[in-house]
């Protein structure tokens, strides 16, 4: 027996491939498994097989508590003419929380699985949740469905812990994916969510689905004090020590959203307002301590990583309060959060010329603010930046705004004018819009009329021709505004594939519908601490995305094959940590202005020269000492820093040296007075890679706010269709999905896939937040329309198409009729007809396209029974060739389809065993008497499946044969390959193999004239 290694490639010269080869098992806890044929004898030394009926795909494996498992049997042909063998588990269970799980497959059409237990890794919980590139450093738990089950039907799973019950089934197929586990608590009263990611592993197991169970919420105190914490409506509370974390499973079972509360370990101090566990988001929690109100603030930040939702609790920094309400007036008043129906909030005081950092008493209930100052009260909402109308209190005039500044919002009143034009944006202020003069510092404009781009292969063909027409691009800057607008009129992608069944590949639904894409952003450059955008907007029209697998399969080939190693590089000296360094300044002498205010850029590189993540630092004020801590000790290195204006060229200002057997631990803060900035010093040429972190206070100063964002609803018809059985694609990933989905289930015919617009106003947030609120956003949608994908399988004869064109025509018999109603008799008159017709035409696409497509997969389903791989491919061939346009081609195309059947399937009976004969001897001859018994019963049948089909086909074409087909912007080009290289390299080769020929006179003519390249 020969051993292999997890992950491991065993070459295996001593086998004879003239003979079957058989192999056996044995993994883990399980035996050796019975003998499986992995490869089978050829009949014909010089015909080698390199597919079989009788070659396995699987292995079981079986231990000795009778438990089973499967291994899948993966057989690729190498480029080099070899076999490789795999044996691949199906799927791992990785288990990231602190809970021994029980898991079991369930299936609809057999009883549930053997229980696989699942043990605990809660020893390595907080470092994996603290490190994105940690997957697993222990065994996996393998895990399979039973034989015969590896289908759409039964991938469901359900889980288990030590006190709770099973949960409902939920799929493991979906790769990519994240999603949450409920378990009943054996106590009726509380649930346990788990998270679940599934994904495909990497490198050598990248044939393996993950299903790895997390922790569904994550709670991490970064606080220098104890953090006490509980669900809402519950007295179970749970203790966070300073810098630890722990998961937290348990819920309340009665429906309520999950929120949570959090109190120090005080006596004095009382319970904060809860706040949602599920939305993301970065804010600070209240805690007051009686009997003072003395309040304490927590910064809350609520992201999710894979499955798990992350909360950390920080001091909030003093120098940036999350609001704070200044009262530039004589006049005191009061203000609080507006009161709810349930919860109590604290009404403060703000005395004449102060300012009170304040933040939420119940951050989940809505951001309102409630003023009184005198008779006056109003409510404000501080998440916006807006000037409103001044009031009159005591004969004086009182202006009311908010503004940010950094990351805090500010909330001002105040009898002085000017602040308020000082502070507020042009986009706030009318009267500081009217008084300001725009000056533009840079216009541009550009109009591209058309632009095609065409993608060729190495073979060489043309893959892809890309067509852009009227593409416009403005960007224009003025001391007030940033405004950028780029406008597509018209776009297209075509498959040039001769063979496609699909020509046009994306394409707008609507032609008449323009622009194709339009994307507008204006940008106030007044704010110098915050990118206010007053405007941003993205819309799309409606795609039309058709694609099938072969295409898919030969731009999967062009991307291996493309030379990728000019854009990679070798980095130089020791690894650096991936962090980023948190600088803060300091004026060392008064007065001193040795370096101005505004954004600089920071950096060390260790010898021989690999620069570190750059770190940004906005500086407030100006300053001449630098001070950097969350620095890396690293022994035995020198740091060199180096600091730069624009990111460009960096000059040093210190040097760090780490002794080697010294505990460095001290290094990690250290304090740098600055030199005086020389324009002519010797830059540093930095090699390796260069990239920007944001340091810490940056990250929580540097906000931005949209006035108005929207990006409009996606709207994408998408069809697919496997059709390939060619062997040249055995490697490609798609052919897994082949194998499980067959011909028939994989195709999509038009699936109405709709994602609502994404519109905020006055949004408040970092980048960060914004791209996962687009990520949640789109996410949630997906899921949400799964079910019109699997509506507009073929199989089902895609319902949801009849629906839709049904929808559509009984909407336009009623609209258009009432539309003409309201303008005259006559346009009513045309209205009827015109709905009618609507009506007809869409119910008879969409009836008969039902019918088409259910006959045509039962068809493509009893062919792939005939077993005669010539019968099943020329079927494929003649269906993208023939497309019936009206009835009568469908009619014509349908009759020959029954004739081909009925002809193949009564010659059969002889042609098939002689086939098989001259491929395979004796054996052949009777494989081939079975094929022709069978196909004499079966293909008469499926011509007379594509004589309806084809006749169907026809019908629903004939509704829309006025219509305007989308045809490719230009036919495919012929790219001829030069012959003379080919050639070259064969004359060359074979000269070389005749030059290893002992005692023979090799003579080479060569012509006079020679053709090249």
């Amino acid at each position: 027996p020969k051993e292999i290694g997890k992950g491991d490639i065993l070459s295996v010269y001593d086998v004879n491939s003239l003979h079957d080869i058989q192999v056996a098992v044995s993994l883990l806890d399980f035996p050796d498994s019975k003998k499986e044929l992995i490869h089978e004898r050829p009949e014909n030394p010089n015909r080698p097989v390199f597919t079989s009926e009788h070659v396995t795909d699987k292995i079981q494996l079986t231990d000795l508590k009778g438990n089973y498992h499967f291994l899948k049997v993966d057989t690729r042909i190498t480029d080099t003419g070899g076999r490789k063998v795999s044996f691949v588990s199906p799927f791992w269970i990785i288990n990231k929380t602190e809970l021994k799980l029980n898991c079991r497959y369930t299936a609809i059409t057999s009883t549930d699985g053997p229980i696989v237990e699942v043990a605990p890794r809660g020893n390595q919980l907080k470092e994996e949740m603290a490190h994105a590139e940690a997957i697993t450093d222990g065994f996996p738990v393998l895990f399979s469905v039973p034989e015969g089950k590896l289908d759409i039907r039964s991938s469901k799973m359900i889980a288990r812990t030590e006190h709770t019950k099973w949960s409902k089934s939920f799929s493991i197929d979906s790769t990519g994916t994240n999603g949450v586990v409920v378990l009943p608590h054996e106590d009726g009263k509380h649930v346990v969510e788990l998270g679940v990611a599934l994904h495909l592993a990497r490198g050598e197991y990248r044939l393996t689905k993950m299903i790895e169970f997390h922790p569904r919420f994550m709670v991490f105190n970064e606080c220098s004090h104890v953090i006490l914490a509980k669900q809402s409506g519950s007295e179970e509370v749970f203790r966070l020590e300073p810098g630890q974390g722990r998961p937290f499973y348990k819920f309340i079972n009665n429906g309520t959203p999950k929120q949570l509360s959090i109190n120090l370990d005080n006596k004095a101090c009382v319970w904060s307002g809860p706040f949602s566990l599920e939305q993301l988001d970065d804010f600070a929690v209240k805690i007051l301590e009686e009997p003072n109100k003395t309040a304490f603030l927590i910064r809350t930040v609520v992201t999710q990583k894979d499955a798990t939702v992350v909360i950390k609790f920080s001091k909030q920094p003093e120098e940036i309060p999350p609001y704070l309400i200044e009262n530039d007036t004589d006049i005191p008043f009061k203000f609080c959060q507006k009161k709810p129906k349930n919860g109590a909030v604290m009404v403060q005081t703000l005395e004449a010329r102060k300012k009170a950092v304040y933040t939420w008493d119940l951050p989940s209930e809505p951001h309102i603010l409630e003023v009184q100052m005198g008779n006056y009260k109003e409510e404000f909402k501080l998440d916006a930046i807006e000037s409103y109308d001044p009031i009159k209190m005591n004969g004086k005039l009182i202006y009311i705004y908010t503004h940010a500044q950094a990351a805090s919002k500010i909330f001002c009143m105040t009898e002085n004018k000017s602040k308020l034009l000082d502070e507020t944006t042009s986009a706030e202020s009318e009267e500081k819009a009217k008084q300001a003069t725009e000056i533009v510092k840079f216009d541009f404009k550009v109009r591209i009329k058309a632009l095609g781009l065409s993608i060729i292969d190495s073979d060489p063909k043309e893959l892809l021709y890309v067509w852009a027409e009227d593409l416009r691009v403005s960007f224009s800057e003025s001391n007030l505004t940033q405004n950028a607008e780029i406008i597509l009129n018209t776009f297209q992608v075509d498959n040039q594939m001769i063979t496609t069944p699909f020509p046009v590949l994306l394409s707008q639904t609507d032609e008449e519908s323009h622009p194709f894409a339009h994307f507008s952003v204006v940008k106030s450059m007044e704010n110098l601490t915050l990118d206010y955008f007053t405007y941003f907007a993205l819309r799309v029209q409606e795609i039309t995305v058709a694609v099938d697998d072969t295409f898919i399969q030969e731009c999967i080939k062009f991307g291996k094959n493309l030379p990728l190693a000019p854009f990679t590089h070798k980095n130089l000296g020791p690894p650096i940590p991936h962090y980023g360094m948190t600088i803060t300044s300091t004026c060392l002498e008064e007065g001193c202005k040795s370096y101005p205010a505004g954004t600089y850029f920071f950096t060390y590189c260790l010898y021989p020269g690999k620069m570190a993540p750059i770190t940004r630092f906005n500086a407030r004020e100006p300053f001449s000492s630098i001070t950097f801590t969350n620095l890396k000790p690293m022994e035995g290195y020198t740091k060199f820093f180096f600091m730069s204006k624009d990111d460009e060229k960096y000059y040093r200002i210190d040097t760090l040296y780490y002794e080697s057997g010294k505990n460095n631990d001290v290094l990690q803060r250290y304090t740098t007075s600055l030199p005086e900035y020389d324009e002519s010093a010797q830059f540093y040429p930095f090699d390796g890679n260069r990239e920007t972190i944001e340091d810490t206070a940056a990250v929580n100063a540097r906000q931005m706010f949209f006035k108005v964002f929207e990006l409009n609803p996606i709207a994408l018809n998408a069809t697919f269709m496997i059709s390939s059985n060619d062997n040249k694609y055995t490697d490609s990933p798609l052919r897994i999905v082949q194998h499980l989905l067959g011909t028939t289930l994989g195709n999509l015919d038009n699936a109405p896939l709709r994602l609502n617009a994404l519109i905020m106003e006055d949004a408040f947030l970092k980048q960060d937040e914004l791209v996962a609120r687009m990520i949640s956003h789109y996410k949630r949608q997906a899921f949400t329309e799964i079910y019109v994908v699997l509506g507009s399988a073929d199989f089902l004869g895609n319902p949801v198409g009849l629906f839709n064109n049904v929808g559509t025509g009984v909407k336009d018999f009623f609209f258009e009729p009432a539309q003409g109603l309201v303008k005259s008799p006559q346009a009513f008159g045309l209205g009827l007809a015109k709905g009618s017709v609507s009506l007809a035409k869409h119910t008879t696409y969409g009836l008969f396209n039902t019918v088409s497509k259910i006959t045509g997969t039962a068809g493509k389903g009893l062919a792939a029974l005939s077993l005669d791989d010539d019968y099943v491919r020329r079927r494929q061939k003649d269906a993208i060739k023939e497309k019936p346009q009206h009835i009568g081609e469908g009619l014509m195309y349908g009759a020959k389809g029954l004739g081909v059947g009925l002809f193949d399937g009564v010659t059969g009976l002889v042609t098939q065993p002689v086939k098989g004969a001259q491929k395979e001897g004796i054996f052949g001859f009777a494989k081939g008497i079975g094929k022709g018994i069978i196909g004499v019963g079966l293909k008469p049948v499926v011509g007379v499946t594509d004589l309806v089909t084809k006749t169907t086909e026809g019908i629903r074409n004939t509704t829309t044969i006025f219509d305007k087909d989308k045809t490719r912007r230009r036919p495919p080009r012929f790219i001829k390959a030069k012959p003379w290289t080919k050639m070259a390299e064969a004359k060359v080769k074979a000269e070389e193999e005749l030059r290893k020929i002992s005692n023979l006179n090799l003579v080479i003519v060569r012509p006079a004239i020679v053709y090249g390249p």
